[in-house]
């Protein structure tokens, strides 16, 4: 999905309901004619949500509103008879008997929906909800949250502490270490789907206090650094990334990023420090073609390189012919 799209995906289950205004609704029509990814987002959330149960508001039946309002009755009758026994300053006025009245309503709504049907409303798995990225099952319906957008993003490398501020339901705060799953999941989040340059920098900076606290990144994270390189058009966000990537173990996974950095990316800082990460590369067929084509490089420094790192494989193969 192309960041020009994000704003109209946003709009989609709005429009299905018809909640947008006139020249929303306007602007998200004329998208449609021109974007097919839109087109079929819009075909596949009617699906979707076609099969989806709904949850229906509960109307009470008059044996049980008569039920709630005897209970009420009888709790306001008490409270006069204790009336009668109390001191003056202690009586309560009207509107606090109308407040208690009322809460005692609700209290007894609640209580029997849960005692005359015998069921309690299933407990929202609050982790589902806070990071917006699953369905969460209630009873009789799903609720699809959606990440609307990231407002902050706050870390102290210090303390290792990190405050997300986001948006999907409801306005969510979620705050934690770089430890907890929650927090790496939305990091991840907000480098693909934040649309504020700051606020992915932020996290960029977080994701690289764990690479250089712990020498390790997971699959997800690395993943979502790979997807940045190739959307992001901020370069100091993109190197950051790069140097990200180099802090880690190499694997084949990570040599594969440098090498289509060095082949592709118009960046030459980046594709400086993609070559120089492969200092420590096992030096395969395609990384040798790669480093073959660096050679041919406009750059001086990414030439002088790619031929070292060429003639030292050389030396490594003709010593091993020697000694076999």
């Amino acid at each position: 999905m192309q960041n020009r799209c994000k704003p109209y995906r946003q709009r989609l289950i709005l429009y299905m309901y018809d909640e947008l205004s006139l020249l929303e609704k306007s602007e998200l029509e004329l998208h449609l004619t021109s974007c097919s990814g839109c087109r079929q987002a819009l075909e596949e959330t009617k699906k979707f949500y076609a099969m989806v149960p709904r949850e229906y508001l509960y109307t009470p039946s008059e044996n049980e509103l008569k039920a709630l309002r005897n209970t009420v009755g009888l709790k306001l009758q008490q409270r006069e008879e204790k009336k009668r026994f109390s001191f003056t300053f202690l009586t309560p006025k009207p509107l606090y008997q109308i407040g208690f009245a009322l809460f005692l309503i609700a209290v007894g709504f609640l209580l029997g929906r849960t005692t005359l049907f015998g069921e309690k409303m299933n407990q929202i798995p609050y982790k589902a909800l806070i990071t917006a990225n699953e369905i969460v099952q209630t009873r009789n319906s799903a609720i699809h949250p959606m990440l609307a957008s990231v407002d902050k993003l706050k870390f102290d490398p210090q303390t290792g502490e990190i405050e997300i501020s986001y948006n999907t339901i409801n306005d969510i705060r979620l705050r934690g270490n770089t430890g907890d799953p929650e927090i790496r999941q939305m990091l991840r989040r907000t480098l693909l789907e934040e649309n504020s340059p700051a606020v992915r920098l932020h996290a960029v900076k977080a994701i690289a206090s764990i690479a250089k606290s712990e020498n390790i990144l997971n699959n997800d994270l690395i993943s979502g650094l790979e997807q940045l390189l190739e959307t992001e058009k901020n370069p100091g966000v993109r190197l950051l990334a790069v140097k990200i990537l180099k802090m880690l173990p190499l694997n084949n996974n990570i040599q594969n990023i440098f090498l289509n950095i060095i082949l592709y990316d118009q960046n030459t800082p980046l594709r400086m420090e993609a070559l120089e990460a492969l200092s420590t590369a096992k030096i395969d067929v395609d990384t040798e073609k790669v480093l073959q084509s660096a050679v041919q490089d406009s750059n001086s420094y990414i030439r002088m390189n790619a031929k070292k790192l060429l003639e030292r494989e050389e030396s490594k193969t003709i010593k091993i012919e020697r000694e076999g």
